[in-house]
Parts: C-alpha cells; structure tokens; sequence
C-alpha cells in the first residue's frame, strides 16, 4: 500500500493527536520539521522507542537555523540514536 500523505493545520485536528494515533500500529516513521522542540518531541518519543524497540525505522530532519532548535530535542535524539543504531 502506498504511504498516505496529510496535511494537518491543528484547526481540526491537533498534530500531536494525529501522530499518536498514527505511530501506535506503526513500523516506520518519517518526519521534517522546520523546527524541533522538546514539547513535540515528547508527545511522540515513546511511540518512536517501540518502533525501535521493534527494528522499526525512524528518520527525523529538522531545521536548525536561527538557533531555535531546542537543544534538549536534540539531545533527546542523539540519545535515541545511541541506543538504537539501526
């Protein structure tokens, strides 16, 4: 089956709802993000362990210009990188 792809605006449905929801039956998980906080990342970490955990594939791009990446987010995936070098 083709992957889906959505748009979500927070107007209807909240982006952390959505990707919950998504990631909880999921094998695979490809974000890109302008940004990267510790808030958003949070709401989905534990979804993105059990993926790993799983020998799932997880593959996030973000943005770091202007240094408003978080840096404890960043750190959270380093940390996560360590722990699941697959």
């Amino acid at each position: 089956m083709p992957p889906t792809i959505q748009t979500i605006d927070n107007s209807q449905t909240r982006l952390g709802d959505f990707l919950q929801a998504e990631l909880s039956d999921s094998y695979e998980f490809m974000a890109a993000s302008a940004f990267l906080n510790s808030g958003g990342l949070d709401i989905i970490a534990s979804e993105m362990r059990r993926i790993l955990e799983n020998e799932g594939r997880v593959s996030i791009v973000h943005g770091a210009d202007f240094r408003i990446a978080d840096p404890d987010a960043i750190q959270t995936l380093v940390d996560m990188k360590t722990r699941y070098p697959q």
